[in-house]
């Protein structure tokens, strides 16, 4: 490799680390919220009470925003994004 030149797979490593802790700052965001809303719903204390209610609210949040992004990608021109259109025949 050439003096002064990036490393390809460092940016990948770094690339990846960001996004890593974006996803962390994104999960936490939910869970917050989930708290405050079972607990706004039931009662302080009913969301630690419930672990697994808000598991339920987190997976339902992730698949949402799942299908959202899925959505978006799908149907760019309408949020002005440029991305590749979708290949709808997913045999090749």
């Amino acid at each position: 490799m050439k003096r002064g030149a990036k490393d390809p797979m460092a940016e990948f490593e770094a690339a990846r680390a960001e996004m890593a802790t974006s996803a962390v700052s994104v999960s936490d965001l939910i869970l917050d919220a989930a708290v405050r809303k079972i607990d706004g719903l039931f009662g302080p204390g009913f969301a630690r009470a419930n672990p697994a209610l808000v598991g339920q609210y987190l997976d339902a949040t992730a698949r949402t925003f799942q299908s959202d992004m899925a959505d978006v990608a799908d149907f760019d021109d309408d949020y002005g994004l440029d991305l590749p259109r979708p290949d709808l025949d997913r045999r090749r």
